[in-house]
């Protein structure tokens, strides 16, 4: 009975969840930290599951020709999960890099470092703009030998 957004809540808690029920289902406490904001959450219902490159992103910029099962692929591989505190995941909605990054300068590098990563994975056509952001951010962080 655990969707995906389960197992990553129970996969990625620092500490044993709790469920809703004796059917471990529903997961209603745990242990995250929010990848977008560092936040320290610990009511499951304060986190979204956030694709790190969003679902609608990957369908303007490549997916929209993939066949169903790299769709399916896609929308539950770990590497492009992450849980995020709700509000923050809304603010930052399906927007690329040149729109949106953490304001953690060290959260940024991680989360932009993951966003190429994954785009090179499903070979992602990434806006121009975004490469940009993209490029900057990690010769910036091999500088400063940071991130």
């Amino acid at each position: 009975c655990q969707n995906a957004r389960a197992e990553v809540l129970i996969s990625q808690s620092e500490v044993k969840v709790e469920f809703a029920t004796s059917r471990d289902c529903r997961v209603v406490k745990g242990s995250w930290i929010g990848g977008l904001t560092g936040i320290f959450l610990s009511d499951a219902s304060d986190v979204d599951i956030d694709h790190v490159i969003p679902l609608s992103y990957a369908h303007r910029h490549g997916g929209s020709s993939w066949t169903p099962s790299k769709k399916e692929q896609f929308a539950n591989d770990p590497l492009n999960l992450l849980p995020a505190y709700h509000i923050e995941n809304r603010r930052k909605s399906d927007k690329g890099p040149s729109e949106y990054l953490p304001s953690d300068k060290n959260l940024a590098c991680a989360y932009i470092k993951r966003w190429k990563a994954i785009g090179i994975k499903y070979d992602l056509n990434i806006a121009s703009d975004d490469m940009f952001v993209i490029r900057d951010i990690i010769s910036t962080a091999a500088a400063e030998e940071s991130c």
